[in-house]
């Protein structure tokens, strides 16, 4: 990590301590206390549990909290805000930048807009403005080969990416099209899960010098490899898709990945992988200098195509959602009810705090209760905030 001194300099995290000391001769290097971070990340998520439970870890410094029903009773999400920045600073000495909005990609950013001691709100009728004037690199997902992409596109800002179609969104960037068009349009509908089954495990090495020779690099690859197999052990984990990504010493990246039919936690079925995904790169043997490998195992799920009205966990999930979100859609338009999210970061222990209505589960299972919901809705305009 780079502190906001050194970050003036050009010195970025994950960048070699070589490249940090020519771009900043003055440049302290200060040894990681990993023991010290877990302790202050406990101590942080003993106050976020003062106002609720569910709370969705990111990492160390990061997770969301839904506060929709919070214990104290504060009604407004600002409000939870103010009080947990103060909280933190009173009793561990540490600044937060807190986020306020209606979901969690907004809060996200709205999180980072302030840095390193703000509170940002985006209210939902500013929303769309907001997003209009964001630069495309400030997207979920969007990262340097991605936003390359874009610009190849047209698409600089949120505005320009507002103005795409999901059939041409889709058409290049997959899948993940449907992401970035609904964002660009202030449409963020996961939930805060407070409980999260673990699907990767990865782990990352920063060089001391700058590596260009083929057999440094498959020395750095082995010591990575080994260091994640004794993290798969400790965790009691398996995957079968091994994602490998490179970092160069001019901020370029480079990231292949490979599934597997058959489990993956040996390393003798985990270097072979990572040496071919590493072949795999166009113009092997002739790297630029090497500044980072990364290596993480992930597991993935296959899941057949299925009726969506057909009574199967999957499509019951899928049901479920459909029906949210006409529901949602209809109360609103009934009531002029808005959602509030908020999100709060910290500088140095991040923490993300999301407000939502909750509205219980059982209310999707059974679809006549949806239509007598509708038939209420719009004979009586009445407003419903648990079911």
């Amino acid at each position: 990590a780079a502190s906001y001194e050194a970050r003036r300099y050009g010195v970025r995290s994950a960048m070699s301590s070589q490249k940090a000391k020519r771009l900043c001769p003055q440049l302290i290097f200060v040894s990681g206390r990993m023991d010290v971070y877990k302790s202050v990340s406990r101590q942080i998520h003993e106050i976020f549990h003062e106002y609720t439970d569910i709370i969705e870890p990111l990492s160390l410094d990061e997770a969301f909290l839904d506060v929709t029903e919070n214990k104290k009773g504060i009604s407004l999400a600002v409000d939870i805000a103010k009080e947990i920045k103060l909280r933190i600073r009173e009793q561990l000495n540490l600044v937060a930048s807190a986020g306020v909005s209606y979901n969690k990609f907004l809060a996200k950013i709205a999180s980072d807009y302030r840095k390193p001691d703000g509170l940002c709100t985006i209210h939902p009728d500013q929303a769309l403005d907001f997003i209009a004037g964001l630069p495309i690199e400030s997207f979920w997902g969007v990262g340097p080969v991605t936003a390359k992409k874009m610009h190849l596109l047209g698409i600089h800002n949120g505005l320009q990416l507002r103005k795409c179609s999901l059939e041409m969104l889709t058409a290049h960037f997959g899948k993940v099209g449907a992401l970035y068009y609904e964002c660009s349009r202030g449409i963020d509908e996961r939930p805060v899960e407070a409980v999260r089954i673990r699907k990767s495990i990865g782990c990352e090495r920063t060089l001391e010098r700058d590596i260009s020779v083929h057999s440094s690099v498959i020395i750095e690859l082995y010591h990575v490899a080994v260091e994640l197999i004794e993290r798969l052990q400790r965790k009691e984990f398996k995957g079968n898709t091994l994602t490998l990504k490179i970092k160069f010493h001019d901020f370029s990246q480079i990231t292949r990945s490979i599934t597997q039919s058959q489990e993956l936690y040996t390393l003798d079925r985990i270097l072979p992988l990572a040496k071919e995904l590493l072949k795999s790169e166009e113009g092997y043997g002739h790297y630029m200098y090497i500044a980072l490998i990364y290596m993480a195992l992930f597991l993935m799920f296959v899941f057949k195509e299925v009726d969506p009205f057909l009574t199967s966990s999957v499509s019951r999930i899928g049901r479920r959602a459909a029906m949210k979100r006409c529901f949602l859609n209809m109360l609103a338009l009934s009531s002029g009810f808005t959602f509030i999210y908020v999100l709060v970061q910290l500088v140095g222990v991040s923490v993300f705090v999301d407000m939502d209505i909750l509205i219980s589960k059982h209310f999707y299972q059974n679809m006549i209760f949806y239509y007598i919901a509708v038939f209420i809705i719009f004979s009586f305009g009445g407003v419903c905030y648990h079911c």
